[in-house]
This record gives C-alpha cells, sequence and structure tokens, in this order.
C-alpha cells in the first residue's frame, strides 16, 4: 500500500469539491449578468460585462466571509434549511401557477403544437399536468415543509434559535416573492390598446392569426368590388 495514496486522493477530492464550487458561481454569476443586462442596468458591451463580472464576484467574496465568523455555521443553516428550500418550492409553484392559469393553458397548448407540431394528446396531458398535478403536489411539499419546520425548527440542535432568529429566516424566505411580484407588474402593466392586445394574442396563437387574415382579405375583396 503506497504511503502517499491517502494523501493524494485527499487531494482528488478537495480539487474535485473547488472545481464543482466554482461551476456552480460561474452559474450564478452569469445569471445575475443576464438578468442585469436584459433590466437595462448593465449595458451589453464587452467592457462592461466584464467589469461587472469582477464587481458581482467581489461583492460576493466579501459576502462569503460572513461564513467563516463563530456564527457561520447558523448562517448556513439559515441559508441552507430556510431560504434555499421553501424558497425554491415557493417560486416553483408561482411560476407553474402563473403560466398555467394566467398565461393559460389555451396558448401554452398553441405554444407547443406551433414549436413542435400537432402530437395525439401528449400536449393536452401536458397542459392538464400544469393546470392540476404539478401544482398540487408542490403546493403539497411546501405544506409540509413549512409544517416541519414549524413544529421542529431547530432539528436534532441542542441549543436551537431564538425567536427573532426564525422570524428572520422566514422574512428572508419570502421576501423575494412581493418584491418579484411588484417589480414585474411595474414593468409588464403598460396600458396596451385593442390593436396591440390583438397584435400580441395572435402572436401568441397562430390559428387566430390565420382566422384575422381571412377575414382580412375577404374584407378587402369586398371593398374591391365596392370600389368597382
Amino acid at each position: 500500500f503506497p504511503a502517499g495514496l491517502d494523501i493524494t486522493f485527499s487531494i482528488m477530492i478537495f480539487s474535485a469539491f473547488v472545481i464543482l464550487g466554482l461551476s456552480l458561481m460561474t452559474e450564478m454569476v452569469a445569471i445575475l449578468l443576464s438578468v442585469l443586462m436584459e433590466l437595462q442596468i448593465v449595458p451589453k458591451t464587452t467592457l462592461s460585462r466584464k467589469l461587472s463580472a469582477i464587481g458581482c464576484c467581489i461583492f460576493l467574496f466579501w459576502c462569503s466571509f460572513l461564513f467563516t465568523f463563530d456564527a457561520g455555521y447558523w448562517w448556513y443553516f439559515v441559508f441552507d434549511y430556510y431560504c434555499a428550500n421553501i424558497t425554491l418550492l415557493l417560486v416553483c409553484f408561482v411560476e407553474v401557477f402563473s403560466v398555467a392559469w394566467f398565461y393559460g393553458g389555451k396558448r401554452l397548448n398553441d405554444n407547443l403544437i406551433s414549436k413542435y407540431g400537432e402530437g395525439l394528446y401528449i400536449w393536452k396531458f401536458w397542459v392538464f399536468q400544469w393546470k392540476f398535478t404539478v401544482p398540487f403536489f408542490v403546493l403539497g411539499i411546501f405544506g409540509l415543509a413549512v409544517y416541519y419546520f414549524a413544529v421542529n425548527p431547530y432539528e436534532d440542535e441542542v441549543d436551537g434559535f431564538i425567536n427573532w432568529l426564525i422570524g428572520m429566516m422566514w422574512i428572508l424566505t419570502l421576501l423575494p416573492a412581493p418584491i418579484m411580484v411588484i417589480f414585474m407588474a411595474k414593468i409588464f402593466w403598460p396600458k396596451y390598446t385593442k390593436e396591440d392586445r390583438y397584435l400580441i394574442d395572435t402572436i401568441i396563437r397562430p390559428s387566430k392569426r390565420k382566422k384575422g387574415e381571412g377575414k382580412t382579405g375577404e374584407g378587402e375583396e369586398g371593398e374591391e368590388e365596392e370600389g368597382e
């Protein structure tokens, strides 16, 4: 048994952890920059992207020092057990419910047909899952998670958390939801005219556009006959 084999495997394992962490952080920075550029907060230029990426890395680097203090484990518990799990389930439910019920199952079905072509009943089954099955199960898991954290918020910890820290956990968990709703409503709440709404509707549903074009063509032919 070689003497340096255990050291070699230790180096390989921790190197894999470092590479995995760097890949995840790269994705997080890319997502953050994409959102900032879509909102036109950061200009879509090469220099601006590089400077923004450097700024995000420096900001996240200083934020990570929070987990190196004596209370770093408790902060990690807050973000990992509360913010990560509960927020993920909440965002998943809001996205599925919004697409299926506010955007509309009919529009979703038309988009699937226009993109992938006609299917037997697969797209209707897909829309049914989005409207009923997925929200039901996600909401059920969310309710069980809320009940679990409310009944046993300390898990196996001996000391446990004080009440204000538990309250702060729930505030950090639920805070992104109203902010997201208010922000998106402020952006996507313009007063469209009837022509704008019809144009958007025809882009979303090509079948209606064809009917509209047919009616428009018939109307133009009638006007030409009247002119003659």
